[in-house]
């Protein structure tokens, strides 16, 4: 064990920091890469309920456009997730203003 403290050499704050750096950027660019990924697949999803008929489209009074799946097992969102508002008093889907004119 002593052998092999002796040929580990102590690395430099410098080396340290490189290394330091060197993750943060590696874990940065892994992080957003994984969020491209996960915008295509909402990308996807979104148009595969809407052709399904399977997706509620709504705007909120901030202009926040609101896309609710349409599923019995799940609790559909009370308040936009833009500005917390209130969602199903007051606020127009468009299913409802198309059944309107």
């Amino acid at each position: 064990m002593t052998a092999r403290k002796h040929q580990m050499k102590k690395k430099t704050v410098r080396q340290l920091s490189a290394e330091m750096e060197q993750l943060r950027t590696d874990t940065s660019n892994a992080f957003m890469g994984y969020g491209q990924l996960l915008d295509q697949l909402n990308t996807i999803l979104t148009l595969l309920l809407d052709k399904m008929d399977l997706l509620d489209r709504s705007d909120c009074e901030c202009g926040f456009k609101i896309n609710i799946p349409l599923f019995v097992e799940l609790d559909s969102p009370k308040s936009c997730p833009q500005c917390g508002k209130d969602i199903e008093n007051g606020q127009t889907t468009l299913d409802e203003f198309s059944e309107e004119e």
